[in-house]
Parts: structure tokens; sequence; C-alpha cells
């Protein structure tokens, strides 16, 4: 599905000096699976997921989605592109402006994907929070009103309003107390059961990928290696 190829990125670390972050680093993400990125603070991360999400251009290499390098796809198929590969942030107020309620955030998705026809939108929405098992009233109340697991789990479902084939998930329980853990784990379980998007799961928590991937890799010196214990 999602294909990287030979990528390097580096920033300046000094007077004429860069640091690399990544090294030629070839990865391929296949449809329908559970894959975890593990990797300390500072390792790269971050920089491979913007890239990934195309809001980040490489030095060196492509990234292809489908076949199709994103950084040559003409508008509509750059438009597909943010409607096929979603991003569920670390911190998940980042998800919703302060200003506007969580359902006015939520229903700005459909001015920007055709997702379903407008007399069909509430619908579809209420539909949405039901998989992530938010109830109804959220809607009215703004980011600053909720906890943290609450909106998490909205930005969960901002995510997979426009029905994605890649959740790109950035260590989205690092900032959850363990139960609330928990509970975001398992609706992440249960939606990928249903719906069957590959995901991205982006964390430096080695145990908890153990668990929840299927398959995991270590990203180390800008390279990936497969963790297999």
């Amino acid at each position: 599905m999602l294909g990287l190829e030979n990528i390097t990125q580096s920033y300046p670390a000094g007077f004429r000096t860069r640091q690399t972050v990544l090294s030629s680093l070839s990865w391929h993400l296949s449809e329908g699976g559970i894959t975890g990125l593990v990797g300390q603070s500072g390792c790269g991360k971050s920089t491979l997921a913007r890239i990934i999400l195309g809001l980040e251009r490489p030095e060196k290499g492509r990234v292809t989605l489908y076949g199709k390098d994103i950084w040559k796809m003409d508008s509509k198929e750059r438009k597909n592109f943010c409607r096929t590969v979603q991003l569920v942030p670390q911190h998940p107020d980042a998800a919703f402006n302060p200003r506007l309620t969580i359902g006015t955030s939520l229903k700005e998705v459909f001015r920007f994907h055709d997702i379903c026809p407008q007399n069909r939108q509430h619908e579809y929405l209420q539909a949405t929070l039901a998989h992530v098992r938010m109830p109804e009233e959220l809607l009215e109340r703004y980011p600053a009103q909720l906890s943290g697991g609450e909106l998490q789990r909205l930005a969960i479902a901002r995510a997979i309003l426009t029905k994605p084939s890649l959740l790109v998930l950035d260590e989205v329980t690092s900032m959850l107390d363990v139960s609330v853990q928990a509970a975001v784990i398992q609706t992440l379980r249960e939606l990928h059961r249903e719906h069957g998007a590959a995901y991205l799961f982006i964390t430096h928590n080695i145990s908890l990928a153990r668990v929840f991937c299927q398959k995991r890799y270590i990203l180390e010196n800008g390279t990936l290696k497969r963790y297999e214990r």
C-alpha cells in the first residue's frame, strides 16, 4: 500500500554541519495490518511520520501510495491521499480548534471531503461517535471541557470519518494514565476488526507494541530493523 524508498533526511546541527536522522530507509506498509514503530525520543519517529503523511519532503528517496509518488500527485490525487492517510496526534487537543465546539470541528471534515450526502451527515457523525464509545452530547462541548481520554477518542473519531486505509497513531497513549490507555487501545482494536484500516502505531513503549502490534520495527541510527521478540 504505502512504500518508502531510500528515504534520507537530515537537519542543520551547527555551522556547515548536518545531523542525519533517516539514512537510506526503505519500508513497506501493507494493507490491513497493525505495525509498530518503536524508538527512543529523538530517534526520528516523528520525522518519519511527517514524511509518511506528506507534511515534510525528504532530501532523498520517495514515498508512494499504491505505487504513485505522493509528491508527483495532482490536486485530485493529493486530496484522495489526504483522505486515505489520516493522523491521530499525540496531543489530541491539536486536532480541535479550542474556539469551536467538538461538533463544529468534526463537521468541518465534511467541507473538505465528499463522505456522504449533507442530509446524512448528522447520522454518519452519530454512528462514528458510537464506534469510539462517545455520547452525542459531547458535540456541544468545547475541547477544554473534556478529559484527555475523551479528546483522544474524539481525535480517533475525526480521523476515521474519511474511512482511511492507513491511520498513523503518533504516541496516542503517552499522555494518558494507564486505565485510560487500556480503554483507548481496546477502542482501536475494535475499530480495526470492524474497518480493517492499516495502523502505524508509533511509540516509545516496546511492551505496549508487543501486545498491540502484529509486526514491530525499531528505528535506531536512522535505519529500521525488525523486532522479533
